[in-house]
């Protein structure tokens, strides 16, 4: 352990609950128990502008000393990352940071505030992350997707971007799953058809496509007539599962689209 992972664990430890670590635990199962300290995000994120404003010369070496042992030390690492004021700087380090995530709760919680003023840079980056064979450049390129580039920055290209995601990792394609579900509720007409893809058009696959059916049809978000739409493809798919797959009807195709661009 180097001096500086020391003072940063020693305050993290200081920060700690018990109690908190039990429960993070619950919803970090990739993480061993042992590695959960227990301190909670605002602590965490007080700690990490802290650093970044006062203890420069600390935030370098922490940043360094990869891998860390903790979830919190990698979490304040996220948090810390995303205070970075250079975009190439913050590009660099985060791909140097990737390799060693090892759960979902670090990678959800990167989100750079340099993303509101470089958000044409990011998009770049962004686009190379989501052919990752790793899990976790690949959540957190869909995340950064679903999180600044759903309104003003929305391009149908990121739909096809996403829709070509092929790691099979769980994490990743729930990620992908969440993100057509967030988009069917903030651009309805350019998401739909992804929905309802026809055989001889580039879509999800049908297991992604399965889990954001049911995401979509959880979000308060998505019109009634829409998700009785939706499950009825999720049906149809199922029933199609073995096999070829087939897309739905010309008449099925038109009603499902039509109900969702209603919206």
């Amino acid at each position: 352990m180097t001096r500086s992972t020391d003072t940063i664990r020693t305050r993290l430890v200081e920060l700690s609950e018990e109690k908190h670590a039990d429960f993070t635990a619950k919803l970090a199962p990739t993480v061993p128990r042992e590695h959960i300290l227990g301190v909670r995000v605002p602590a965490l994120r007080t700690l990490a502008k802290h650093l970044r404003r006062k203890e420069p010369a600390l935030v370098e070496a922490f940043l360094i000393s990869l891998p860390h042992e903790t979830l919190e030390e990698n979490l304040l690492h996220a948090l810390i990352l995303n205070e970075e004021k250079d975009f190439d700087e913050l590009i660099r380090r985060l791909e140097e940071f990737f390799p060693v995530i090892d759960n979902w709760m670090v990678s959800d919680i990167i989100s750079p505030g340099l993303t509101a003023t470089h958000h044409e840079e990011l998009e770049g980056s962004i686009s190379q992350w989501l052919t990752s064979n790793q899990v976790y450049p690949v959540r957190v390129a869909v995340q950064l997707l679903m999180s600044y580039y759903l309104d003003d920055y929305f391009r149908k290209d990121h739909l096809n971007w996403v829709a070509a995601v092929s790691n099979p990792d769980y994490y990743a394609r729930m990620a992908c799953a969440w993100y057509f579900a967030t988009a069917l509720a903030k651009q309805p007409h350019a998401t739909g058809p992804y929905f309802f893809a026809k055989a001889d058009e580039e879509g999800m696959d049908d297991q992604t496509r399965k889990m954001a059916i049911t995401k979509a049809c959880e979000s308060r978000r998505i019109p009634d007539a829409t998700k009785e739409a939706l499950r009825k493809e999720r049906q149809r798919l199922s029933i199609a599962s073995a096999g070829t797959r087939q897309g739905p009807k010309k008449a099925e195709y038109s009603a499902g689209l039509a109900t969702i661009c209603q919206k």
